[in-house]
């Protein structure tokens, strides 16, 4: 089951510019219908994550199966990453079996983001390939995606499956478009402090619904400020 598209967190406005970068989108003081909500939910149960810059990718513990954001990984060579990595991480988990009944496995698909060498720019970040969770969802009997787990479930379930999770970022106050793009312009990784973040996830951390979920991401490169020429 692919996961929902995460949409930004502020509007990105297309404009045009003279030189290499004629064609440019940038975010704008306007937000979405889709990802409004989540500017009007309690500030304590915001939760603010990196964003990394490495692949999408899933691993089905019911069956086994291992996706990406475009679906099932093949035997071609391009999805060789996505394939190695998510036979390990299903391989330690089915070790860890007992261990994470309580959280409903195997009745489980874990989100993440394939990172490491190769893989986009996240290489700089982390020296060897693995998957980096960002959720899990719980399944139905027709395999969908019966509720998505609070963040404090997904912390939870990696800590005891030995699985790394998205780290979280400290921020604080109300997500009003200047104090979001100073912060995002400015914030290091926590991976690394001496790179820069590209950018942040924004969720509501009690948030367990399958539609229109309360989550988004902004670039440090969606604001105007960042890179133009």
């Amino acid at each position: 089951m692919l996961y929902p598209k995460i949409g930004t967190l502020f509007k990105l406005a297309h404009w045009e510019a003279e030189g290499r970068n004629k064609n440019r989108w940038e975010a704008v003081d306007e937000l979405l219908p889709d990802t409004a909500g989540l500017h009007y939910v309690d500030p304590e149960t915001i939760v603010v994550t990196e964003k990394l810059d490495g692949s999408n990718m899933w691993v089905n513990l019911r069956d086994g199966a291992i996706g990406k954001r475009s679906g099932l990984v093949t035997e071609d060579k391009s999805d060789r990453f996505h394939a190695e990595v998510g036979a390990s991480v299903l391989e330690n988990i089915r070790e860890m079996g007992a261990s994470l009944a309580p959280f409903g496995w195997p009745e489980l698909i874990v989100y993440g983001e394939l990172v490491g060498p190769k893989v986009n720019s996240s290489g700089r970040l982390f020296p060897d390939r693995q998957m980096v969770v960002f959720d899990i969802a719980a399944l139905d009997e027709n395999g969908r995606a019966r509720h998505f787990f609070r963040w404090d479930a997904v912390k939870a379930f990696c800590e005891v499956a030995g699985l790394t999770h998205v780290p979280e970022i400290y921020w604080s106050g109300s997500l009003e478009y200047d104090a979001v793009r100073v912060y995002v312009q400015e914030v290091k990784s926590a991976v690394n402090p001496a790179e820069d973040a590209e950018g942040i996830v924004v969720r509501d951390g009690s948030d367990t619904s399958t539609c229109r979920r309360r989550i988004a991401k902004i670039r440090r490169k969606d604001f105007p400020d960042a890179g133009r020429e």
